[in-house]
């Protein structure tokens, strides 16, 4: 199997073809509907692709391109990509978002891409590019944009491609691509604006509540990339689903997990709170939480089904509207996201919600459970507790428990820390929350389930015992959605936390005791 390339310039015996690029040259209107047409012996499928460049408020390029299959077509796509992009970066995500969404078909049809793209030796190009493993001829440096072109190499394997250079748009003429695409949006909402809607109304005008035109059994991967059933059919599944009331203008909403299979202990139910309290933000939180158990049981292959639609097309352009600003509720895209890249292989499949099914019987039921539960609220009471409140004197320790003592960088003591008893040898370490890692990797090899840390470290302390929960809580953000510095040493340390009971000991006043032992702490010395 080879690749095809043509141009509207290149003579050809299909009578077809010459029409359409006859059609092209004199400037008649073109189609945006496109349908399957024969060309010589094979039968095609058409797609017709875009990309372009604009430039930001900030003064930044930023690319942005569209893939348009037909109308009311599943896989019509339209993404912005992120600054710094160029048009022909565009141009080759365009066709590669095109190739790989026609390999979902098995076997993958001939395929005819209508590009902006002005190369008629871009296929054979490409090949060539990748015996130099796309550097530049003189091999000094890569090419532009060359791990898309490696991505699009691959891609085109063993595929029947044709690429037609067909501009989308013209001198004082709009972008037809585009303009299909908007139209078929436009169409969509205006049929759905016109029924009534089932969920609650306490929303963002931006965030419609009915599917928006995504296909019943629709399935994408953790980058929003069509996928097909038959990759996911063994995997673990989870069933999220949520219901919100309204009484007296008053809001409530409750969202639940079912693993059918028991994968991650059957699931939860929830009460909803952070306001503004509308039904797709209860089924935001319900993913969320389903990913957050999928992780916390090191599953590394998982579908999240869905009954709400209007996830599926927000996750498939990435919240970003067509404007190339977010849609609301970007928090929890950041967290679902977030807990996305912890997960080997993640898809999201939409399924319409179904009476007659008992799955979706037994999430109505748990969701009503969820609702029943008292509003709580955003719980951040760990920040307001109080040192003493973390901290135990020492008149009330154990004496049996296992001592360290740690000691901060900055002072004129050495940083690091030393067990009292001589468990291990005294060590240098610096920085937060290496230091508090290193001691419970210690203690837990030497089967300790208890220790005691003595410490001048107060910033530790209510870091590892009031921040850190609250952090965990809300998907390793702290309370401005913004991702918390050293978040994989963090993990780790509220891992290693579940595993040894820490009781903490604030050094008010340094000892002589604490001088004495902390002499036997290496000085720290910073390596050039």
């Amino acid at each position: 199997m080879f690749s095809r390339f043509l141009l509207h310039c290149v003579p050809s015996t299909s009578k077809i073809l010459v029409e359409r690029c006859l059609q092209f040259s004199t400037g008649a209107s073109r189609k945006a509907e496109i349908n399957d047409s024969e060309f010589g012996e094979n039968k095609f499928c058409e797609v017709s692709t875009t990309g372009y460049d604009f430039k930001t408020a900030n003064g930044k390029r930023r690319g942005k391109y569209a893939v348009y299959w037909g109308p009311k077509d599943s896989r019509n796509t339209l993404q912005t990509l992120p600054e710094g992009t160029n048009f022909m970066t565009a141009i080759y995500h365009s066709l590669l978002d095109a190739v790989i969404t026609a390999r979902e078909t098995d076997p993958p049809p001939p395929l005819l891409i209508y590009t902006d793209l002005k190369n008629e030796k871009f296929l054979s190009n490409l090949s060539i590019w990748a015996k130099r493993d796309f550097y530049k001829y003189n091999k000094a440096e890569k090419l532009d944009n060359a791990d898309i072109l490696k991505d699009l190499h691959s891609a085109i394997q063993r595929m029947d491609i044709k690429l037609v250079h067909r501009p989308a748009s013209g001198t004082g003429t709009p972008n037809y691509v585009i303009s299909a695409i908007y139209q078929n949006r436009m169409k969509r909402e205006t049929e759905e604006n016109s029924k009534k809607s089932k969920y609650c109304s306490a929303k963002s005008e931006e965030e419609p509540h009915e599917e928006s035109g995504v296909a019943e059994n629709e399935e994408r991967d953790k980058n929003g990339r069509i996928s097909s059933e038959s990759v996911s059919k063994s995997w673990p599944r989870v069933y999220v689903g949520a219901i919100c009331k309204e009484k007296k203008e008053f809001f409530s909403a409750g969202y639940c997990t079912i693993w059918p299979n028991g994968e991650a202990g059957g699931g939860c139910a929830r009460r909803f709170a952070p306001f503004p309290i509308t039904y797709f933000r209860a089924i935001l939180a319900g993913i969320e939480e389903a990913l957050k158990e999928a992780v916390e049981n090191r599953l590394q292959r998982v579908v999240v089904v869905t009954t709400c639609g209007h996830f599926i097309k927000l996750w498939k352009h990435r919240w970003i509207g067509p404007s190339g600003n977010y849609y609301p509720s970007r928090e929890f895209f950041d967290r679902i996201n977030d807990l996305c890249e912890q997960i080997q292989y993640v898809h999201f499949r939409y399924e319409k919600e179904r009476d007659e099914r008992e799955i979706f019987k037994e999430l109505h039921k748990k969701s009503y459970e969820g609702l029943s539960y008292a509003l709580i609220g955003k719980d951040r009471s760990e920040y307001e507790l109080d040192l003493n409140d973390l901290t135990i004197s020492s008149q009330n320790l154990d004496k049996n428990i296992p001592m360290v003592r740690l000691f901060k960088t900055g002072t004129d003591l050495n940083a690091g820390f030393v067990w009292d008893d001589g468990e291990a040898p005294a060590t240098n370490a610096v920085g937060i929350p290496q230091a508090i890692i290193l001691i419970m990797e210690q203690a837990i090899s030497m089967k300790m389930s208890s220790i005691v840390v003595r410490t001048d470290n107060s910033k530790l302390i209510r870091s590892f015992e009031a921040h850190l929960e609250v952090w965990k809580r809300n998907g390793w953000r702290n309370s401005l959605h913004k991702r918390i510095q050293r978040k994989e040493l963090w993990e780790r340390a509220y891992e290693l936390k579940q595993n040894v009971k820490v009781y903490w000991e604030l050094m008010a006043t340094v000892t002589d005791d604490d001088v004495e032992r902390n002499r036997t702490i290496p000085e720290f010395r910073k390596q050039l």
